[in-house]
C-alpha cells in the first residue's frame, strides 16, 4: 500500500484506505496492517545500492 517511516506515516495510509477511528495501537493488529521487513513500531533506514 505504501512505505512509511513513521506511525503517523502508517496511520495516514491507513486513513486513506478508507478505514476510521484508527490509534497506533491497532498497528499491532495484523487483521489491519501487514508489516513486511521489520516489526510494529520498528522503522529502518532504506540501505541504497551503491
Amino acid at each position: 500500500m505504501g512505505l512509511a517511516h513513521s506511525d503517523d506515516e502508517v496511520l495516514e495510509l491507513v486513513r486513506r484506505a478508507g478505514e476510521t477511528a484508527v490509534e497506533a495501537e491497532s498497528l499491532e493488529d495484523p487483521t489491519r496492517v501487514e508489516w513486511t521487513g521489520g516489526r510494529p513500531h520498528q522503522y529502518e533506514p532504506l540501505k541504497l545500492l551503491p
